[in-house]
């Protein structure tokens, strides 16, 4: 079981995966999900080999074109890279099986860039479809996406097109921990992030500011557990509090990350 997610603004990207590939043989070793290649980032899920002929169709693809090209073309350009790669592998299945062969071979792709519109996000998947989750800001890819998606439900209304980057892995960093949490049998950490700067060329974020990233969220959840006692049923003759907005969410956010400096 594997997970990868990405989240985007328009001024800003990040994309996280937990580190743990597990072969056929129920095998388990730690990998690096994600990598840069030409200015765009990339994240797979899926077999390594295949994984391995993807970045190789990839990188010839896109090494020396404009990293800023738009999205669309990009899109294009990636999806005319990975058919070759995905019709061989499909074709050379031993049971000749197609469908079969999608099923235990066929991976995703998760694609992060930017282009004169802001950041975007992308999905080829194992039938070579290319989609767009630029809108949305958050998309996950793998296995242990589902945890992925129930996690980031329940935080829908921190609106990641709204954050800045700091916030954006604070809330890539939650969301792969409480899937790792849950599915602690089939995913395993440590985290690992990619974050865009300012010069807009991605970067892999050290050990030291993973850590500093997690001081983050736990004080993020302390004021969650704080603001939960405060939604509680008040003493006789006290009104509940109103409601948070989106200003005040983002708020939460900024003095979790004032709190933890």
């Amino acid at each position: 079981m594997t997970l990868v997610v990405g989240f985007v603004s328009q001024s800003c990207g990040v994309m996280g995966a937990d580190s743990q590939a597990t072969e056929a043989d129920g095998t388990r070793s730690q990998v690096e999900k994600i990598w840069e290649d030409s200015g765009l980032l990339f994240g797979y899920t899926g077999t390594w080999a295949v994984r391995d002929l993807v970045a190789k169709a990839v990188h010839r693809a896109i090494d020396g074109c404009d990293a800023h090209l738009g999205r669309e073309q990009m899109k294009h350009k990636l999806c005319i890279a990975v058919h070759p790669v995905l019709m061989s592998v499909y074709a050379n299945y031993v049971p000749h099986d197609v469908d079969e062969a999608k099923r235990r071979l066929g991976g995703r792709l998760l694609v992060m860039g930017c282009d004169k519109d802001g950041y975007w996000l992308l999905e080829i998947d194992e039938h070579n479809t290319g989609s767009d989750y630029t809108d949305r800001g958050f998309h996950a890819i793998g296995s242990g996406s589902p945890a992925a998606q129930v996690a980031i439900g329940l935080l829908q209304n921190y609106n990641p097109q709204r954050l800045s980057n700091e916030q954006l892995q604070m809330l890539a960093y939650r969301t792969i921990g409480v899937s790792i949490n849950v599915l602690a049998q089939h995913l395993s950490g440590p985290v690992r992030l990619w974050a865009s700067n300012d010069a807009r060329k991605f970067v892999q974020l050290t050990d030291t500011a993973l850590s500093e990233t997690e001081k983050r969220v736990e004080v993020w959840l302390g004021l969650e557990r704080e603001s939960l006692d405060e939604a509680s049923s008040p003493p006789a003759g006290e009104e509940l509090p109103q409601p948070v907005d989106e200003t005040g969410l983002e708020a939460t956010l900024k003095q979790a990350t004032r709190e933890s400096n």
